[in-house]
């Protein structure tokens, strides 16, 4: 019996390895695996589950190892069930499943649709609408501007819509209608799978999850947090080694686990744009050219419209909204653009903030920028407080490691530094010392941090060790993110 089910669990990981890499790209398809599978269900398994279903199956590493665990833990199921987008994956999905569960006693019906779990006809052909457990590994792949096999934006939202006004009656139903009508449409697919999966979770029922790790600060997972702060129970969150468990993914994973439950919640807004002004002529008959050429790549270049850098831009016109933009158009520029302090997005080796007030330069989305409403801040001031041994500490410990040991900084992430409360004097040194400090200049970062560390109470005689076990702390990050 081993024998068997090493060779049907080979047969799976034989497909994975064999699928093109196109493919994968274009369907997200990072494949579970066993020991993720496994841990993820003895967290989440326990005697009161009788029905589950993977609606993002792949080869059913999942559901494997929830079978596996149900048998260790004496949990009786009574079906287990798969949705498959990929025809021949979903066939491999099926064959396992029937192998697994092959000769077994009072063995639980288990069914593997082919489908997109987002479509109708997947909705119809499942045997329960809700489940005890919903367990799932998300795609994390952008899919605006697709139009293949309904995965285009317009049309996850508009089906996603559909099931959960169907399913969701409840005094939460307000919710659940935000989220499928608030989700950014620049959200990556794992946003709108992850409340997929959330509605087909019975009252009382668990949702298990494998996803990237950026759901607790990237802003377009916002709508996630409001309806697991309504209506589910976190009951725990799992974060992946720095390493990341999956070797051909670009982010670090969370394995998350919680219980469904019935509060009310509230919906939000969005805000709108300006309409656009008309273009001068000499720069139409350019961005006539540009929409022509093909940019140069490895394989066939695309048009300039089509690269995913400027495809995002369009937005149609609806009727009653903003008016419509286009793929050459520049957002309207907020103070976000012309900041005091830049940091880059992506870095490799520790942060380091610097100052934009020689000559004003505009920022593009590459950097994490950071600006004051008020004149008491200077950006040499700023500059100085988030390089200090205790920001570059925390910041470092707190934003999100990415494949191959960069880490990458949000504008959440600023927001949630602890920040010490400083007086117009200390304002005031910390700007002299700005225009001084670059990252050789050891003793400005002296005079830095004795007074960061001691505006949050440090002891004054502690404050050079303090600051040299915060530095150490730094490099000890950096080194763990690029092992």
């Amino acid at each position: 019996m081993h024998t068997q089910v090493e060779s049907i669990r080979t047969a799976a990981r034989r497909h994975q390895s064999r699928l093109p890499s196109a493919q994968r790209k274009r369907l997200g398809q990072h494949f579970s695996g066993l020991q993720v599978g496994r841990l993820l269900t003895h967290l989440a398994l326990d005697k009161h589950i009788r029905t589950v279903l993977d609606p993002m199956a792949g080869t059913g590493d999942l559901l494997d190892a929830t079978w596996e665990a149900a048998a260790e833990c004496g949990v009786a199921l009574d079906c287990i069930d798969g949705v498959e987008i990929d025809g021949p994956t979903a066939a491999v999905c099926r064959d396992r499943m029937r192998g697994l569960l092959a000769g077994v006693h009072n063995a639980p019906k288990s069914e593997v649709i082919v489908a997109n779990a987002f479509d109708a006809a997947a909705e119809e052909r499942l045997a329960h609408s809700q489940y005890d457990l919903v367990i799932t590994n998300p795609p994390y792949v952008r899919y605006q501007g697709r139009a293949d096999q309904g995965t285009c934006a317009g049309s996850i939202r508009r089906q996603l819509h559909r099931v959960l006004v169907k399913r969701q009656t409840g005094p939460d139903a307000p919710v659940w209608r935000a989220a499928a009508d608030g989700f950014s449409g620049l959200a990556d697919l794992s946003i709108p799978a992850w409340l997929l999966a959330a509605a087909l979770v019975r009252s009382g029922g668990r949702l298990a999850l494998v996803v990237p790790a950026t759901w607790r600060s990237r802003d377009y997972a916002d709508v996630v947090r409001l309806l697991m702060s309504h209506c589910f129970e976190v009951e725990r969150v799992v974060e992946g080694p720095r390493s990341a468990w999956f070797a051909d993914a670009l982010v670090c994973t969370h394995l998350v686990v919680a219980r469904r439950r019935w509060p009310a919640g509230a919906k939000r807004g969005s805000p709108t744009r300006e309409p656009p002004l008309t273009m001068p002529v000499d720069l139409s008959g350019h961005v006539r050219f540009a929409a022509r050429t093909a940019a140069a790549g490895a394989g066939v270049g695309k048009p300039i419209p089509e690269l995913s850098a400027v495809r995002t831009n369009r937005r149609p016109c609806r009727p009653g909204k903003a008016k419509p933009r286009f793929w050459y158009m520049l957002p309207d520029f907020a103070p976000r653009h012309l900041p005091a302090v830049a940091i880059p997005r992506v870095n490799h080796d520790a942060l380091w903030a610097e100052a934009n007030c020689r000559r004003r330069l505009l920022m593009d989305a590459n950097f994490a920028t950071v600006w004051a409403r008020r004149s008491v801040w200077t950006p040499h001031a700023l500059k100085a407080l988030l390089n200090s041994a205790w920001c570059r500490a925390v910041m470092e410990a707190l934003c999100t490691p990415m494949g191959g040991g960069a880490l990458k900084v949000e504008a959440t992430h600023l927001r949630r530094l602890p920040l010490p409360r400083l007086s117009e004097r200390q304002r005031a040194t910390l700007t002299k010392a700005g225009r001084r400090l670059t990252r050789d200049t050891s003793a400005t970062q002296v005079d830095v941090d004795d007074i960061v560390l001691g505006a949050l109470g440090a002891d004054r005689r502690q404050l050079p060790k303090l600051a040299k076990a915060l530095r150490e702390r730094t490099i000890d990050l950096v080194h763990a993110r690029r092992a």
